[in-house]
This record gives structure tokens, C-alpha cells and sequence, in this order.
């Protein structure tokens, strides 16, 4: 594998800053992007038509850059045609961006410049062709439309009748900007939110740009589509101190993304990172093969999540069974953005078990006293944040006293102190505090240091000082690789996440003695994903806590 030097990244960062300024331009990007350097990882530009999705990474303009079209709504020749071109565009520039021709820039020229072809402007060029092309043929079959050359050169559409203009999505976030304005919670937040008895370790963000555009054209679908419905009737969806004279507060409230959980194996993480959540009956992209029901259908065959974490990772088997004793250690949590939109509440009497749908009118289910929460569209929920868990021999025993049947579950409370210290406290202790929490800190390590990195003896270390917890997100983790890949399951050369092919890596891994943990830290600056995702809508309130829940006799049409 190349190696580049620091001064080898500085150079090529220059060079895909010059190639920003050039998309910024020419339109394809928003004079934000100077600051958030798209081009640093992915790039995904978003039209009615179709998403372009072109992943970089920080050695691009060297390395290769690898292509995605998503079509919306344009016919197969045209995609078709549109993919072939793109992909001549990519070959092409293989033949002057790659490695052999940076190591001979020396010799290349007098002043030992690389000067590499632009394959994201390219390509970006290239579809903006294709959409304006196939938009002529369009209109041209409307006589009530016409099509004039502007003065720059750019083909203008014009309506006789007025019409929301087809805009470019521009670049404007970074993916800790975005998750941040999916969740309004930071990865402490969320840390919070997980039961005491379940100890955290790390709070991995997996967004990805080409999910995270589906989403928006969903929840911009959804927004459409209520904003024709009527005060009264979306009144009948929100709780009473929701309710308002403007039709487009109730809309908003009703779009906006809600926090939830669902709790998986491990070997199931890496597909979900890839490609988000799949409904019973789609095709697997990676094994071709059709979804099979997991987590159950109880209240109809969609993506389940709940908003409580403990019930998220109490009910993670095949059928939404109770987690077993001898599964738990290898449980994943996902944290996710969900649209709810209107909910209706279903229980097991309705025997909506074989439906792929939702109840007429509306866009969710809720069930069993509100703690699951039904989707029947694959957009409609997306994952942000992995929760590794550390898990002790206590868990064995909590996960055996758990009742069989999810509707019997009661959220429990646990008195056992987790390894997060708020902040707050952290940053106000008094020397003796401070002290016990180094010795503490000194204890911990002595227990957890030889898995890894050698005896933890005499005094081989030593706890300087307890500083406090930042906020902010690390980027690394096991499933960082995958939020680069290509969604298209193929792309990749690797069949590195295959569950079997991977535990066994990990185990010959151990076996020899080496630490597995960070085979997938792939360092991850700044995903860029479309310009308008974080509205500034007021922050609703989140769904109540569980004891704002009636029982399930008394649920109707449950607001949230």
C-alpha cells in the first residue's frame, strides 16, 4: 500500500482545494464548502433526477475516485448512458491520477508540479449535461413551456406558468454538524441515555452521505404531502400543546426526526452501515438474496426501533425475542434519526402481522405501551452512531431474568454507576476528588492495559491528570471504512465483512497476539451531504418518557 508523507498530504489537500474552488465556481457548491473540504472525503450532489455520490478520500486526486448514481426518476437509457460516460470519465483520469505519475512529478516537469485531471469537476459537469439534456426533451413535448440559451451559456427552462425551480442541493455540513442537527444530541447526550448497567465504551458515528440524502428526499416527500392536509386534520396527529394556527409549525413538528435505538448482532452492523435498514422482501445487496423478517412483524413487516435503549437491547433476537444469556456480548446498538410523521397505534388484536404498509392515513405504527416504533419505507430511518458496550458477567444475569414476552417488559432502573463522569463534575472536582478519580483511573487501567499492550506493572504508567470529557466525536471505529465504500455492494474489492471471514481474521489475530481493535480506523474529516438537511425549525419537544404513556387500553392515535 502507498505511503505519503506529511508533506505529500499538504500537497494533495492544495490540490483538491483548488478543484473546490473550481465546483464552487461553476455552482456545484456552496461558498461554505471552502470550510468543510468535501472533497477531503465524499461528495453528493442532489438533483429531482437522481443523487451523485463521488467518493474522494484524503489521497484523491492520486487515488481513484469511485462513483454512484442513485436514480429518482429518470429512464433506464438515460441513467444507463449517463453511468457509461461517468465511468469513461473515471477510467480516464486513472491514466494521469495515479501513483506512478506522482512519484515522477520531479521528472514530469521543471518545477516538479503534479498536474492531475479533475475527475469530480468532470463528473460533475458530465451529469449536469444529462439532466439538462434530458429536461430539453421534456419540455419540448409541453407547449407550455420554452427553452432559450441564457447569455452564459447555461440552458435556462422556463414555465408559463410558475414553477419551484430544480436546484442543486449544495454541500454545507459536515457529518458532526449533521448528526447533530438529526439528534439534537451530542455522542454525551446519547451516552446518557443508556442505561447504568450497560457501560459504554465508545460512540461511533457511521453516517453516510448517499443515506442521509434518501432521507431528506423522503422527509421532503413527507413534508409536501402534509402541508395539502387541513388544520383539523393535523391536529388529530400532534398532542395538544403542539397544536397551532399555522399549518406549516404542525408539518415541521411532524417531519422532524426522532431519536431512537435498535439493537442488533454484530455480524449485522457492517450491512446497516452500507446500505441502512432493509424491509422484509428487499433484495439484500451484498447476497442478492430477499430480507427476511428479523425483529419480528407483530405490528406489521417494517424496520422496528424504540425509543428506549434497555428495551432496544433487551429484545434483539430473530423474532424480537428476548436477547439470549449466550448473545448478548456480541449486541451492537444503533442510534437513529427516524420520521415518525403520523403514527397510529397498533396492538396484536388488529393481526396487521402480514401487512407492508402502515394503517390508512397513516406514516408509522406505535405498539406495546409505546416502546416500538414502526417504519414501511427503508428511507424513513437512517443510522448515526454505533454504541460498542462493555460487557461484564453481570449482563449474563440481567439478560436471564428478563421476561419472555416483550409486552411484559417493564423499563427497569439500575443503581450501578457507569463509566462516563459528566462534565460538569469533571471540570469542578476538589483535589480529593480528583485524586480518588486518578486512582480510580489507575485501577482501571491495571485491569485493562495487558489486553493489548503489555503487563500493566510496577510503575510502567502513571495518571497525571483526569481532564474533562470532551464532546466532541472521535473519529475512528470498526465500521469508519464503511462509510466510504460504495453502496452498490460490488464496487468494493474487498469481502472483508463477511462475518465468518472476519471472526476468523479476529481470532488469528489474537492468537498471535495482537490487538484487533482498530483494523477499521480509517480517519474520517468531513462528509459532506446536502446544503438544507438541518433546518432551523424550533427543537420539539422529544417523545415523553415513559411514564407520559397511557396504557396500551388507552391508546388511540398516539401523538407524538
Amino acid at each position: 500500500m502507498a505511503s505519503f508523507d506529511d508533506d505529500d498530504l499538504i500537497q494533495l489537500s492544495f490540490l483538491r482545494d483548488e478543484e473546490t474552488d473550481a465546483l464552487i465556481n461553476e455552482g456545484f457548491l456552496g461558498e461554505d464548502a471552502r470550510l468543510s473540504s468535501p472533497l477531503d472525503e465524499l461528495v453528493v450532489l442532489t438533483y429531482d433526477e437522481l443523487i451523485l455520490s463521488i467518493t474522494t478520500g484524503l489521497h484523491y486526486p492520486v487515488s481513484t475516485v469511485k462513483v454512484d448514481v442513485s436514480n429518482i426518476s429518470l429512464p433506464r437509457e438515460d441513467v444507463d448512458g449517463l453511468r457509461r460516460a461517468l465511468a469513461d470519465i473515471a477510467t480516464q483520469a486513472e491514466t494521469t491520477n495515479n501513483l506512478d505519475a506522482w512519484n515522477r512529478r520531479h521528472d514530469s516537469n521543471a518545477y516538479g508540479i503534479f498536474e492531475p485531471v479533475l475527475a469530480v469537476a468532470e463528473l460533475a459537469r458530465e451529469t449536469k449535461r444529462h439532466i439538462e439534456s434530458y429536461r430539453r426533451r421534456q419540455l419540448s413535448k409541453k407547449s407550455s413551456y420554452t427553452t432559450f440559451l441564457a447569455d452564459d451559456g447555461d440552458s435556462c427552462l422556463v414555465n408559463a406558468e410558475p414553477k419551484p425551480p430544480v436546484q442543486l442541493h449544495e454541500m454545507a455540513y459536515t457529518t458532526k454538524e449533521l448528526a447533530y442537527q438529526l439528534l439534537k444530541s451530542t455522542p454525551s447526550d446519547i451516552a446518557r441515555l443508556i442505561p447504568e448497567n450497560f457501560r459504554v465504551l465508545h460512540v461511533e458515528q457511521v453516517l453516510r452521505g448517499d443515506l442521509a440524502s434518501r432521507f431528506q428526499l423522503f422527509q421532503d416527500s413527507l413534508r409536501r404531502l402534509l402541508s395539502r392536509s387541513s388544520l383539523a386534520e393535523l391536529r388529530r396527529y400532534l398532542p395538544r400543546d403542539k397544536h397551532s394556527h399555522r399549518a406549516e409549525d404542525m408539518v415541521e413538528h411532524l417531519v422532524q426526526p426522532r431519536l431512537t435505538f435498535h439493537g442488533t448482532p454484530r455480524q449485522n452492523v457492517p450491512k446497516i452501515v452500507r446500505h441502512g435498514f432493509s424491509l422484509p422482501g428487499q433484495i439484500n445487496p451484498e447476497s442478492a438474496k430477499e430480507h427476511e423478517i428479523r425483529c419480528g412483524s407483530t405490528y406489521g413487516r417494517g424496520i422496528y426501533t424504540s425509543p428506549s435503549a434497555e428495551f432496544s437491547l433487551s429484545y434483539s433476537g430473530y423474532y424480537c425475542e428476548r436477547t439470549s444469556p449466550e448473545h448478548y456480548p456480541g449486541l451492537k446498538l444503533f442510534v437513529c434519526a427516524t420520521i415518525m410523521g403520523r403514527t397510529k397505534s397498533v396492538f396484536r388484536a388488529d393481526e396487521w402481522r402480514d401487512n407492508g404498509r402502515p394503517l390508512d392515513g397513516a406514516d408509522s405504527h406505535v405498539a406495546n405501551e409505546g416502546y416500538e416504533y414502526v417504519v414501511f419505507d427503508s428511507a424513513q430511518v437512517i443510522p448515526v452512531y454505533v454504541v460498542h458496550l462493555d460487557w461484564g458477567a453481570e449482563s449474563s444475569q440481567y439478560f436471564a431474568n428478563l421476561p419472555k414476552d416483550p409486552a411484559e417488559w417493564t423499563l427497569r432502573r439500575s443503581t450501578s454507576k457507569r463509566l462516563y463522569r459528566d462534565r460538569l463534575q469533571t471540570s469542578k472536582m476538589l483535589p480529593g476528588d480528583r485524586q480518588r478519580a486518578k486512582e480510580a483511573i489507575y485501577a482501571r487501567a491495571a485491569k485493562y492495559f495487558p489486553y493489548g499492550f503489555g503487563p500493566a506493572t510496577g510503575t510502567k504508567f502513571v495518571v497525571e491528570d483526569v481532564g474533562e470529557v470532551s464532546e466532541d466525536e472521535e473519529d475512528y471505529g470498526d465500521y469508519q471504512a464503511l462509510r466510504a465504500l460504495e453502496a452498490d455492494g460490488g464496487a468494493s474489492k474487498t469481502e472483508f465483512w463477511s462475518w465468518v471471514k472476519e471472526s476468523e481474521k479476529e481470532k488469528e489475530t489474537l492468537r498471535e497476539g495482537a490487538h484487533g481493535a482498530d483494523e477499521y480506523s480509517w480517519e474520517r474529516k468531513a462528509l459532506a451531504v446536502p446544503r438544507g438537511f438541518g433546518r432551523s425549525a424550533a427543537d420539539w419537544d422529544g417523545i415523553g418518557i415513559e411514564e407520559d404513556v397511557p396504557e396500551e387500553s388507552q391508546l388511540g392515535i398516539l401523538g407524538l
